[in-house]
């Protein structure tokens, strides 16, 4: 996989800086920093931990993951990634990184530079991924991909073609299918664990349209075989967008507390950041 990767930089404090430096002045930090091997840390701030079941763990500052061989039991399995990915990750994969992050941990002082090669995953806003350029959402999701999988174990798979397949269609037709969606929407909330029908509830919240069968595009892919209907979300312009608006204004004008964010986008089937804008005015 060809992308760049995080690394100090001279003339711009990196994510990992800041976290060094909050550690050796006594502020908490949030952020995770997950090690892709089992290594031993003695350091009086720092809470290190391989995979644990002790979930309690999560909620400690100054937290390092170790990779270990622990398996979890089925009950605590998805609880332990769903907590963990409320917060910030740094991802720290390549043993010579490794190396010099745990030298660096021994050392009070601040360094000039870190030259250490990581990856900080957190959420992102489900939009934000549909409007990337082609190249930028690819690269962005193999980049996810290649240090996620070392981390957590339960990641769509990646398939290059299917991600290549699904962006022209969408770039070119405004069409996203519904198999795309929802792997979008996994590795922008960083929810590995919901299932198909929950995923697609929470779609259809955040682009206020419903899935359905798309049958004017022709592909010759083997994901959507040549002239086989598929269900997708049509993002092309809603004629009806402004009456939706109109309506979803008199409903927030009401003032009623039964009338939430989502309760009005789902009365008047738009997007919830539409629905959040009438709020603000």
């Amino acid at each position: 996989m060809n992308f760049i990767e995080n690394k100090g930089l001279k003339m711009q404090q990196n994510e990992l800086e800041i976290w060094l430096e909050n550690l050796n002045n006594d502020v908490k930090n949030e952020t995770i920093i997950f090690l892709n091997e089992n290594r031993y840390i003695s350091k009086s701030n720092v809470n290190t931990m391989g995979y644990s079941e002790n979930l309690e763990y999560l909620k400690k500052c100054n937290y390092i993951i170790v990779k270990d061989k622990f398996q979890f039991e089925s009950k605590n399995f998805n609880k332990f990634f769903n907590l963990t990915f409320q917060k910030p990750i740094i991802i720290i994969k390549d043993k010579e990184s490794i190396d010099k992050f745990v030298k660096l941990l021994q050392k009070d002082k601040k360094q000039e530079e870190i030259d250490i090669k990581y990856h900080l995953v957190k959420k992102r806003d489900f939009q934000e991924l549909l409007d990337m350029g082609k190249e930028e959402l690819i690269n962005l999701l193999k980049k996810e991909h290649f240090y996620l999988c070392t981390f957590c174990p339960i990641l769509p798979m990646y398939d290059e073609k299917f991600i290549d397949l699904n962006i022209d269609i969408l770039k070119k037709n405004k069409i996203l299918s519904a198999s795309f969606a929802n792997y979008l929407y996994k590795f922008a909330y960083l929810d590995f664990t919901s299932n198909t029908t929950n995923v697609g509830k929470q779609i259809r919240k955040i682009l206020g349209i419903k899935s359905k069968t798309i049958n004017n595009i022709r592909t010759t892919d083997i994901i959507f075989p040549k002239g086989k209907p598929f269900k997708g979300y049509d993002l092309n312009t809603d004629i009806y967008l402004e009456i939706k608006k109109e309506i979803a204004q008199k409903l927030v004008n009401l003032n009623d507390k039964k009338l939430d964010l989502d309760k009005i986008a789902e009365i008047t089937e738009l997007p919830t950041k539409e629905v959040k804008k009438l709020f603000n005015r």
